[in-house]
């Protein structure tokens, strides 16, 4: 920047701020070149007004951006100033090294999650970047709305003794076990499509955990049908 344009610009009592505003240069610049010239600020208590964010949210920004150059215009600061920001945040050596070193075999990256604080990231297969923890949570919310929607199809309740209060103690048991394909069990087969996963179910009795001990070891037989079993299978 022009030393006669700083000198004038002081003279008339304007803040960095200012001069970043009507110069279009961001303030961290005009800091630098009223050093550079051996120029006093107008405001000199309150000269420095860039301040770096937090660590965490710096580190964050760096994981995503990936480059300096944009880490800097994102913040509105010079490349030299970004750098001196990240060597305090702890990154040591080269910025492209230490992204590197950052993602193993897999493509995880250490990230910030806005519910589990900072976790492994994986890459998702639009590219994006996910919470590990988040997609864990996501496939068993999954899991429980296709199981509910298969149960309530087969009645919802244990077709022996009528328990409804929790799914998760509900079971889907194969009436004929020749022409079981997979287990229906949340662990297991509830990630396939719907079509196959419906045809699988109307295989199978529902039963309550304790009726389905009951009936595997022979002490209860199994029911063959259910009044609250339904005929159509449409989209819940």
């Amino acid at each position: 920047m022009d030393k006669s344009y700083l000198e004038t610009a002081v003279e008339r009592k304007l803040s960095i701020d200012a001069i970043s505003e009507e110069a279009g240069k961001s303030p961290s610049t005009v800091w630098y070149w009223l050093k550079k010239h051996d120029i006093a600020p107008a405001f000199p208590k309150f000269a420095r007004t860039v301040q770096p964010p937090p660590c965490e949210r710096l580190l964050d920004d760096a994981r995503e951006m990936g480059s300096i150059t944009r880490l800097a215009a994102h913040y509105e600061v010079d490349r030299t100033t970004m750098r001196h920001w990240l060597e305090n945040a702890g990154v040591e050596g080269p910025f492209r090294a230490w992204l590197r070193d950052l993602r193993d075999v897999d493509g995880v990256v250490t990230g910030v999650c806005r519910e589990h604080g900072r976790t492994p990231f994986m890459r998702r297969s639009d590219g994006h970047r996910q919470c590990k923890l988040c997609a864990c949570k996501a496939v068993m919310s999954s899991r429980r709305r296709t199981k509910a929607y298969l149960a309530s199809h087969l009645g919802g309740t244990c077709w022996a003794c009528g328990y409804d209060r929790y799914l998760g103690a509900l079971d889907f048991h194969h009436l004929d076990p020749a022409t079981k394909s997979f287990g229906l069990a949340a662990g297991q087969g509830l990630a396939r499509s719907k079509a196959v996963l419906i045809a699988e179910a109307e295989k199978c009795a529902l039963l309550c955990r304790v009726c389905h001990a009951e009936v595997e070891g022979g002490v209860r037989e199994c029911p063959t049908g259910h009044e609250g079993r339904r005929k159509d299978w449409a989209q819940p």
